[in-house]
């Protein structure tokens, strides 16, 4: 599935799975705020009054697989964190 398509099927999606790798504290389900093009907005539950937004990599610094997305480090390539959206593949 190319970049663009897996942004279009996420775009009908309210929330999303996080797994961050560096920082695994940081994961967990999020809210969907906004999707567009460009970037993805969300929020932690419980973090009512604080959204997150993450620039959509470019194709070559992403790994998708099925319904999971993972972005890659831009200085080693190594996996940085994974999103799982709930679309069907």
């Amino acid at each position: 599935m190319s970049l663009a398509e897996f942004k279009r099927r996420a775009t009908q999606c309210t929330t999303f799975e996080v797994e961050n790798y560096r920082f695994p504290d940081r994961s967990g389900p999020r809210t969907v705020t906004g999707i567009s093009s460009t970037r993805i907005r969300a929020r932690r539950p419980g973090a009512e009054h604080e959204e997150t937004y993450t620039a959509w990599p470019k194709a070559s610094m992403c790994r998708i697989e099925g319904n999971r997305i993972t972005f890659l480090h831009e200085g080693n390539g190594s996996d940085c964190f994974t999103y799982v959206f709930p679309f069907q593949v």
